[in-house]
């Protein structure tokens, strides 16, 4: 409803910055969190700002979001996924039919450090596919393209 404040569970978990959210059936909402906008985002800098994918459980009646995922959050994973990982824009994040969730992390700026897109399981945050960016190139959004079924042509 247009207006409305929601209360955040736990209250450290509210996005600050997001793209493309991603209702879902189960009452869940999957967003990508651009951490906040830093202009001081150069390499050697210091910041509070993170990136993150973020998953929700929303409660229209209380006015309640509940975090159900974060990655990276406490995953054991790379640590640029933990102290590099920052995209003051651009991003994108999307629950597959899989259960795992693909995230463009796209940076445009050579300043600004990497763009990935990358598959993440939501189990243990097991980043199970990556496709790493040369510097300079940026990506706003990915899907999964699921190839159709090739038949053998037989005689």
């Amino acid at each position: 409803m247009p207006g409305t404040t929601m209360t955040f569970s736990p209250t450290t978990s509210q996005y600050s910055d997001t793209h493309d959210p991603e209702p879902h059936d189960d009452g869940t909402i999957l967003v990508f969190d651009n951490g906040g906008y830093s202009t001081s985002m150069m390499p050697g800098g210091s910041t509070t700002y993170h990136t993150r994918a973020v998953e929700y459980k929303i409660d229209d009646a209380k006015k309640t979001a509940t975090l159900v995922w974060e990655f990276p959050g406490t995953f054991n994973v790379d640590s640029w996924y933990k102290t590099k990982w920052y995209n003051s824009y651009f991003g994108d994040a999307d629950r597959l039919a899989n259960g795992n969730v693909l995230i463009a992390a796209g940076s445009l700026s050579s300043t600004a450090g990497d763009a990935r897109v990358f598959e993440v399981t939501k189990a243990d945050g097991k980043v199970v596919w990556e496709f790493k960016l040369p510097s300079g190139i940026g990506v706003y959004r990915a899907d999964r393209i699921t190839p159709p079924l090739v038949r053998a042509i037989t005689q």
